[in-house]
């Protein structure tokens, strides 16, 4: 597999996990549906029925959506400075620093978007970096202290070119649109957990109250099963999704660089290092899907990883060096 085929391979298995998606929001619809059905009426009266559970749950799902995204639509800066990123000043006079405004330039250039504002994370040593913001001019990349420190300028043109491809590809306004979707469906689980919590401190006299209170706790229990597992595999999708974009971003970059090796290095240099790609600050989880690499180690079995195995990224990536001459790599979007 080339690196035209390796893009499409990624845009197509996206688009079917995207599918994916919306098969979880309605399947959490027909929860309802059936949960709340009376055992007769016709088949007319189970049409309109779902209709009106569907409108509602979309209309409480979405909002709560809503909410989520606007939360996360603000621009890259304020994304790098809530990971303790220092704006790197135009006028820098360190070595290091230079060479990263110089690269970003250059990846501008040639992924024909606006320079963004470049951040670096000093307290961080992992080999990292990001690129955060949902439209390519309110966007910023940031490359940690331990990337700076360990790549050399083809590795680190490979990074900051990766994370180009992420913002040309609308990787950040999908992972976005995503992340707000698993919130809206979480809120249903948040809201039958506060409905249990509540009735369970009710405190009733009488036997009917009693009744109502139980009542309360079952569907307050139930509504959490279906928003938290409903949020589970929400969660699960968008991983695979984000793990698709990764390797997108990998051959997208190729693209801009016209040279594998620089990316294929840093790669490297993450496996064999101590820290890996690890970030250290309380927000490296919430933000795991703009990283170059894995910021935390991933849950269940990997099944939560927002990045493939640096491996395998490292063996997609020399399969399509060896697929094809790099004249082949196209400017598809």
């Amino acid at each position: 597999m080339n690196y035209i085929e390796l893009q499409e391979a990624s845009r197509r298995n996206t688009r079917r996990l995207v599918v994916l998606m919306a098969a979880a929001v309605t399947a959490v619809v027909l929860e309802f549906f059936f949960l709340l059905r009376g055992s007769d009426g016709t088949l007319a009266d189970d049409f309109g029925f779902l209709a009106r559970v569907a409108c509602f749950t979309l209309l409480f799902v979405g909002g709560a959506s809503l909410y989520k995204a606007v939360r996360l639509g603000g621009g890259g800066p304020a994304v790098a400075e809530m990971l303790g990123g220092r704006a790197v000043s135009p006028s820098t006079r360190v070595p290091a620093e230079r060479t990263l405004l110089n690269v970003v330039q250059e990846m501008a250039i040639a992924s024909a978007l606006p320079v963004p504002a470049v951040y670096v994370l000093d307290g961080e040593d992992g080999i990292n970096a990001f690129a955060a913001g949902t439209k390519p001019e309110r966007a910023a990349i940031a490359v940690t202290r331990g990337a700076l420190r360990s790549l050399d300028r083809a590795e680190l043109q490979g990074v900051v070119g990766h994370e180009f491809a992420h913002v040309r590809n609308g990787d950040m306004l999908l992972n976005t649109r995503l992340i707000a979707l698993q919130f809206g469906i979480m809120a249903i689980g948040v809201v039958g957990l506060a409905l249990t919590a509540g009735a369970a401190q009710m405190r009733t006299s009488k036997k009917e109250e009693e009744g109502v209170r139980l009542v309360l706790v079952v569907v307050g229990l139930v509504l959490a099963a279906i928003g938290w597992l409903g949020f589970l595999k929400a969660r699960l999708i968008q991983s695979a999704v984000s793990r698709q974009r990764e390797y997108l971003a990998d051959a997208s970059a190729v693209e801009f660089t016209r040279n594998p090796s620089g990316l294929l290095s840093a790669l490297r240099k993450i496996a064999l290092s101590d820290g890996g790609s690890r970030l250290g600050n309380a927000h490296a989880a919430e933000v795991g899907h703009l990283l170059f690499g894995e910021g935390r180690r991933p849950a269940l079995f990997g099944l939560l990883a927002t990045h493939p195995p640096i491996a395998e990224r490292i063996r997609r990536l020399e399969s399509a060096t060896s697929s094809g001459p790099l004249a082949a790599v196209s400017g598809q979007a």
